[in-house]
């Protein structure tokens, strides 16, 4: 598998966990101790991940379209950091991913008022990278996912850890992960042609 789409069935992307999960001492002391989410799984994947957000996309639900690589936005989709709201502390990586997205002062007015933005100012925000009509969403999404697939998957897996390792780094130190990356990506071509010629 080359790229991957995330949408929503329905009206809604997500509206993250089962309230009915929180009251769950046991469960959550489990995902507090191994740290398994599906935004963690997402974010674990090599592969690049597209969300196509049909429409609501709340705390948890949120936390998982940031997770993906690119978020594609039908023009009905809506945005809210709710975690506070319900008394609750983000806990699949909102606190990290919403700041990197749409940088602090906005994600601080985000979760502190549980507002929901539209799609038009998700995308001003740089939360997400394209609005298009909702019968469309779907199809944009796998237009860019065919896009995306015709590059070599071992090279795209690599620029995607360049630039999610590279988050919040001075310059210096990206322009320093990049050259290891390439240069680790040389190493392996070489490799692989010094077995091809002793073979």
């Amino acid at each position: 598998m080359r790229v991957a789409i995330v949408t929503g069935n329905g009206s809604a992307f997500c509206g993250g966990v089962d309230l009915d999960d929180v009251s769950d001492r046991e469960l959550i002391e489990e995902r507090r101790r191994t740290g398994v989410s599906p935004p963690s799984v997402l974010l674990q994947v090599g592969t690049p991940v597209i969300a196509a957000v049909n429409g609501a996309c709340v705390a948890g639900g949120l936390e998982l379209a940031l997770a993906c690589d690119v978020v594609i936005a039908s023009k009905t989709a809506s945005f809210a950091d709710t975690h506070l709201q319900l008394g609750l502390l983000p806990s699949w990586g909102c606190g990290a991913l919403l700041p990197a997205a749409v940088g602090t002062r906005r994600a601080k007015e985000m979760s502190l008022s549980g507002r929901f933005i539209t799609a038009s100012e998700a995308l001003q925000y740089g939360l997400v990278t394209d609005v298009v009509a909702p019968h469309s969403l779907l199809a944009s999404a796998t237009a860019l996912a065919k896009r995306i697939a015709a590059v070599p998957p071992a090279q795209a897996e690599r620029l995607l850890a360049i630039y999610d390792d590279g988050e919040g780094l001075k310059r210096s130190e990206r322009m320093a992960l990049e050259r290891s990356v390439l240069l680790e990506t040389t190493l392996d071509v070489t490799r692989v042609a010094s077995r091809q010629v002793s073979s």
